[in-house]
């Protein structure tokens, strides 16, 4: 029953983070702080557990963890990812139903690939120019933690 209960409370505080989400980008604020939602689902389930309303055996609290890990990797996937030459290569077959090997690399060149993720890095704040040079942020040492815990814990290489 905990695991129902925590599954409900998990996709309540992701509906809310979508929402956050959208409320933030559509006054043209890029963060990843609309994240920290997450932790109202702990707030919650701790307020069942303090009133006797659920029992939160350690089960419980390790999948919670996992379905917000799961949750911000979806989160964070347009910037640590972006759009993959793969999913431009398929999107492009929506405009033109065959394609030659030229039409298909025509779609991007190297620099538009890099310029594009550095931008939304920069957007992000997970990376920041200096002159130059660009340096790595907190939130940007905190994301790659995430990212190298999640390619560990899945056995899983990003792609992009």
């Amino acid at each position: 029953m905990s695991l129902i209960l925590v599954t409900c409370v998990f996709f309540s505080v992701f509906i809310l983070h979508v929402a956050v989400h959208g409320y933030l980008i559509a006054r043209g604020i890029l963060t990843i702080k609309s994240t920290a939602v997450y932790v109202i689902g702990f707030f919650v389930l701790w307020i069942f557990h303090t009133f006797g309303l659920l029992s939160l055996p350690l089960t419980s609290v390790v999948y919670y963890v996992l379905l917000v890990l799961v949750g911000v990797m979806f989160y964070l996937t347009p910037y640590l990812g972006g759009e993959t030459p793969a999913s431009m290569i398929l999107g492009s077959f929506g405009k033109k139903r065959q394609q030659t090997f030229r039409d298909l690399m025509g779609l991007f060149t190297n620099t538009g690939l890099i310029w594009k993720r550095i931008e939304d890095l920069q957007m992000a704040g997970l990376i920041q120019k200096q002159g130059t040079h660009y340096s790595v942020t907190g939130k940007g040492k905190m994301a790659a933690l995430l990212v190298l815990f999640y390619q560990k814990l899945f056995h899983r290489q990003l792609v992009g």
